[in-house]
């Protein structure tokens, strides 16, 4: 079977819990899949599935990448079936292509793009509900190919001994300490509509780096992210740590598995901390959960977000905010951070 799922990191992390299953109760079954670079670790403990990649804004890009593609995974491969989880034009073509030199059973994923515009034109007040989430979707595709499971899936790391590596561990201060609370924050998105304001972030961490018994590890990549978080960790001490330099998605992965919460945006991390079964405290403010894309079986009561008509404005966070001035993005920057700290005492304690 050919699994295509490119894009965004967050999307791909949702199929794994659905392919775990999907595996536990067919053993047997042979999975390509087809996906973006980077995201090979999420699949590593999956029995009988091999990871291939579309790099589309390499050598598989426009309409003569999506045939080499085509070229690529025919030469090699016989399907009998395709899920496309993808459910693009990328991802389209690349089936037809299949559906004229085969005879594998296609199926496409059902997005629910009606819904979500109606969810975004009547906001979550109007809708009153929330729409089928990104698992259930992902899970209806193979259902159609005729593979009935339930959805059951712990993490990836499931029966296995995590170790950190010792220099990445001394890093970070060392081992766990008797009583001390491990909590990871992530405070970073793709898009302006999901990142909560970094001077409140700040202040989020300066409160946080007061508790004696919490150590405090921050997440995020590229030059921009390290300065702001650098600044951070100076000005609280020993007890928040940003992450070495070159940490690479294995290291991250075995550390949110260590953490007591972890504390992200409506962004990737808050579904790879879901991956190895950690508490996410997770803020929301353009986008809904209603949308269907909170991580996998994480406690809506560990939602943190404000309710206003206008949420949510987007789907995925990528539309200017319509209002102005001091009004603009009201839906992040009238969240404080003592209703985050509040959240993460309550789920460090439950702990």
């Amino acid at each position: 079977m050919l699994v295509i799922r490119l894009s965004a990191m967050g999307d791909v992390a949702m199929t794994v819990p659905v392919l775990h299953s999907l595996m536990k109760k067919y053993p047997s079954l042979n999975l390509v899949v087809l996906t973006t670079y980077g995201y090979d670790p999420m699949f590593d403990n999956l029995p009988n599935v091999k990871v291939k990649h579309f790099d589309r804004h390499g050598g598989d890009k426009g309409l003569f990448g999506i045939f080499k593609v085509w070229w690529r995974l025919r030469s090699e491969y016989k399907f009998k079936y395709i899920a496309d989880l993808h459910g693009v034009l990328r991802s389209r073509l690349l089936c037809f292509l299949f559906r004229l030199s085969s005879r594998a059973k296609i199926v496409h994923i059902d997005k629910g793009r009606k819904e979500k515009r109606e969810l975004v034109s009547k906001g979550a007040k109007g809708l009153g509900k929330p729409l089928k989430n990104g698992f259930e979707r992902y899970k209806q595709v193979f259902g159609e190919m005729g593979f009935q499971f339930p959805l059951d899936f712990h993490s990836i790391f499931d029966g296995k001994k995590i170790i950190l590596e010792t220099d990445f561990l001394n890093q970070l201060g060392g081992e766990k300490r008797n009583g001390e609370k491990w909590i990871g924050v992530a405070p970073f998105a793709g898009h302006k509509g999901k990142i909560y304001p970094l001077k409140q972030m700040g202040q989020l961490i300066d409160l946080l780096g007061q508790h004696e018994d919490y150590r405090i590890f921050l997440f995020g990549h590229g030059e921009g992210e390290k300065s702001v978080m650098h600044k951070w960790a100076k000005r609280n001490g020993e007890n928040v740590r940003v992450m070495p330099p070159h940490t690479y998605l294995p290291d991250e992965l075995r550390l949110m598995s260590k953490l007591d919460v972890m504390i992200s945006m409506d962004s990737a991390n808050m579904h790879l901390a879901s991956l190895v079964d950690t508490k996410v405290v997770s803020i929301w403010g353009a986008t809904h959960y209603y949308a269907g894309f909170l991580g996998w079986k994480q406690n809506e009561g560990n939602i943190v977000d404000i309710d206003l008509s206008c949420r949510p404005c987007s789907i995925f966070g990528n539309v200017h905010c319509h209002k102005k001035g001091d009004s603009a993005y009201e839906c992040l920057h009238k969240i404080t951070p003592e209703m985050i700290e509040e959240k993460i005492e309550l789920a460090v304690s439950a702990s």
